[in-house]
């Protein structure tokens, strides 16, 4: 009833949503000494959906040089934003891990 035919839209931001460690798995996964749930993914996932984003889950990326560049990489390709979340470990059987 206005005339208005138009309305500047924008689309939802894509956040990309990736864990880092050998010690993350899966929330639904069998609990096994030395690994942590990844709950940290889900939390960050809701919070965007809160705020009005899409977000989008990559899972839990290994703690090496290729996959610590590859993932984020591909993640940024595909959506707007990136958010990693990493823990903090001493590494394979408590030593640091000399191979990153």
């Amino acid at each position: 009833t206005l005339g208005i035919t138009e309305l500047p839209v924008s689309s939802k931001l894509r956040v990309a949503i990736l864990s880092n460690g050998d010690a993350g798995i899966s929330p639904d996964s069998y609990i096994i000494p030395g690994k942590v749930p990844d709950i940290n993914s889900y939390t960050l996932s809701t919070l965007v959906q809160q705020l009005g984003g899409t977000p989008v889950l990559f899972g839990i990326t290994a703690d090496n040089k290729d996959a610590l560049f590859n993932v984020p990489s591909t993640a940024l390709n595909e959506c707007d934003s990136v958010l990693i979340t990493v823990g903090s470990s001493n590494g394979r059987n408590g030593r640091p891990n000399s191979n990153n």
